[in-house]
């Protein structure tokens, strides 16, 4: 599973907008959809920490699960 994709899932989860990821980060919400949609290959660690923290996961959560995925 790519990181676009495990953001996405972990949004939907907890009943979040792009809008409510985007205010809660402190990032615009064409951020998050560049994010989601996997136009940004390449996020920073800060944005994608503020991101995490706004869904209530770890960074460590979050590879773990997009590495999880991967191996299979």
């Amino acid at each position: 599973m790519m990181i676009s994709q495990e953001l996405i899932r972990a949004r939907l989860q907890r009943g979040f907008t792009q809008t409510d990821v985007a205010r809660k980060s402190g990032h615009g919400v064409s951020t998050i959809h560049d994010l989601e949609s996997g136009k940004n290959r390449n996020p920073g660690f800060l944005l994608l920490g503020d991101v995490c923290l706004a869904l209530g996961i770890s960074l460590d959560e979050l590879y773990a699960k997009t590495r999880k995925e991967n191996k299979k």
